[in-house]
């Protein structure tokens, strides 16, 4: 990924994303039965703001946007779907004045296919964001997607699947020759992204994009050492970015950071 001056970050084969969301805004009161985290760009934006800080301040060198339904069919489950160019817009600048200077502002788009992802990826490029993610992807969905967005857009875009086949040579080639920034997968297990970011980087030279699932929700064991130890060993992938899926939080990048940085110290 073409990557602007970072002064925050001591490697730039290495960048550090932040960490969940959505679980993250659970504990603080949302209830996913009836509210959604993109709703919250527009009825707590105070909250959306306080989780970017948090992963900034832990390190954090690139920021998702809290957009991960912030689509019209997504939104309209709650009614809400006259509100996706505002939620968009506001999901943006949250993040981006959370960043703050030298860190990156990563568009994320959920799995849902269709004209309302080319809407949201294009309204989300229009506010401002340095790249896009497909986030939680299934293979074909995310082929189909980034076919239809390459040709209108001009920011990198990621592809993060949720597996990986085996054989995965011809799948990772689809996607180089689609025009991916960078590929990779979210929402699994450390161990699991450890072992599919060695068979990608096999059959690939493209920055690899990895955000495992932190703790099984709702249980209080703080794995982040876990992942500091995985950290030290995805680094030999680099070109990689780096950070955490459902269930991780600050204390993840903290310890991601540590593994990579030890002598900097704490943000």
């Amino acid at each position: 990924m073409n990557v602007p001056e970072r002064p925050i970050a001591p490697d730039p084969a290495r960048t550090l994303l932040d960490a969940a969301l959505g679980t993250r805004l659970i504990s603080r009161g949302l209830d996913p039965a009836r509210d959604d985290p993109a709703l919250w760009n527009l009825d707590h934006p105070e909250q959306v703001a306080t989780i970017h800080r948090l992963d900034v301040d832990a390190g954090a060198e690139a920021i998702l946007t809290n957009t991960f339904g912030a689509n019209r069919v997504w939104l309209a489950r709650f009614g809400r779907a006259r509100d996706v160019v505002l939620i968009n817009q506001a999901a943006a600048a949250i993040a981006r004045q959370a960043a703050g200077v030298g860190r990156l502002v990563v568009g994320d788009l959920g799995p849902t296919a269709g004209e309302s992802i080319i809407e949201q990826a294009e309204l989300l490029v229009a506010a401002g964001v340095d790249a896009l993610a497909l986030e939680t992807f299934a293979a074909d969905n995310a082929l189909e997607t980034l076919g239809h967005l390459m040709p209108r857009l001009s920011v990198p875009i990621v592809v993060s699947l949720t597996a990986w086949p085996a054989a995965a040579s011809d799948l990772v080639h689809r996607f180089e020759n689609l025009g991916a920034t960078a590929i990779g997968l979210n929402c699994v297990p450390i161990t699991v992204a450890v072992e599919v970011a060695a068979r990608l980087r096999a059959v690939t030279t493209l920055p690899l994009f990895i955000k495992p699932a932190g703790a099984v929700p709702g249980r209080p064991d703080d794995d982040s050492a876990v992942f500091e130890a995985a950290a030290r060993d995805l680094a030999a992938f680099a070109p990689i970015w780096l950070g955490g899926c459902c269930g991780s939080d600050e204390r993840h990048i903290a310890a991601i950071r540590r593994a990579w940085y030890p002598s900097a110290g704490q943000s």
